[in-house]
């Protein structure tokens, strides 16, 4: 079992953009990244220690396509 700083060290937390999740859009989420698969979609996430913050204010995350 990980530790959430063992957790952080290859995560990544993405705030403020306007996120699609496949089925909706959603203003004022954070998402959360963890080797490259989204962890969490929350309005209050904090970032964890060591752990990258992405600030993509005014911009749109679209996370629901698959290719």
């Amino acid at each position: 079992m990980s530790t959430e700083t063992e957790r952080s060290a290859t995560g990544m937390l993405i705030t403020g953009a306007v996120i699609f999740d496949g089925k909706r859009f959603a203003e004022g989420c954070s998402l959360r990244l963890e080797d490259g698969t989204v962890r969490e979609m929350e309005s209050d996430l904090l970032p964890l220690p060591g752990e990258e913050v992405l600030d993509l204010a005014g911009d749109y995350l679209l996370t629901g396509f698959v290719d």
